[in-house]
């Protein structure tokens, strides 16, 4: 049977290594069963026939039930990541009213049309980037800029969602103006992120922080590590998996956004 474990690993994603032993596992099984069949058919013994039947049957029905087990716990984790996506935005456009609200009211009426607009006319990323990233940029107040090499990136990519990607480069710099707005200790940024803006966002790659060409870059100057990113997919297709990548640029409150598209 499938332990607890194993059943774990699987409901976060997917275990080569464990799926390869499971497979010599169950093979291995079925190959000892199959043998204990043959021993007593060959003997004649029909008792020890069915014996090795019934073993099996024990061992196959404990099988489906663990996966089933499995099955259903991944459903329910789903759903609840469904729910608390859900929660978020919804957070999210409840927190947007309100910061417009006040930012009306503070500058006499006058500044909160001009931030809902800003924020409702960012276009959806075409092929080239830019006026994307320029939207952005204007929107957040230059809480978040991008690097030419953040459109390449993306034109080279060909990320089949770019809806999605445009929202969560919204909620980015959303975050960006958040984050540099308020003064005092910096968060842990992952729960802040998630809690926040709904951004599932990772300081570290493993991957790319070997890889110094693709993690170091050079912004107006100055060097920049951008080991940071925001996770758009996981656990899909290659060519689904979506990234950002960007430096935290404390000093000047921004977020410099290198890379969008593909996991690097």
């Amino acid at each position: 049977m499938l332990s607890l474990a194993h059943l774990s690993v699987i409901a976060r994603g997917s275990d080569t290594a464990w799926e390869r032993a499971r497979q010599a596992s169950y093979r291995a099984g079925a190959r000892r069963a199959a043998e204990q069949l043959s021993r007593a058919q060959a003997a004649g013994d029909t008792t020890a026939e069915l014996e090795a039947l019934q073993k099996r049957v024990r061992q196959l029905e404990e099988d489906a039930t663990s996966w089933e087990d499995m099955a259903q716990s991944c459903m329910e984790e789903r759903d609840k990541a469904r729910d608390d996506a859900a929660t978020a935005e919804a957070l999210r456009q409840d927190r947007d009213y309100w910061k417009n609200e006040y930012l009306g009211l503070s500058k006499g009426g006058s500044g909160r049309a001009a931030t809902v607009d800003a924020w409702s006319e960012i276009p959806s990323l075409g092929s080239d980037a830019v006026l994307t990233f320029e939207a952005l940029a204007k929107a957040s107040e230059e809480h978040i800029v991008f690097t030419a090499r953040a459109a390449r990136a993306w034109k080279d990519s060909r990320y089949p969602y770019p809806q999605e990607m445009t929202d969560r480069l919204s909620a980015l710099a959303q975050a960006a103006m958040d984050l540099y707005s308020n003064s005092g200790k910096m968060p842990r940024l992952a729960q802040w992120f998630y809690d926040n803006h709904g951004l599932n966002f990772a300081p570290n790659d493993e991957k790319l922080s070997k890889d110094k060409d693709k993690r170091y870059f050079t912004f107006n100057g100055k060097r920049w590590d951008g080991l940071p990113h925001i996770k758009v997919r996981d656990a899909v297709s290659p060519n689904e998996v979506g990234r950002i990548y960007f430096a935290l640029d404390s000093k000047e409150k921004r977020f410099i956004v290198n890379h969008v598209g593909l996991h690097l």
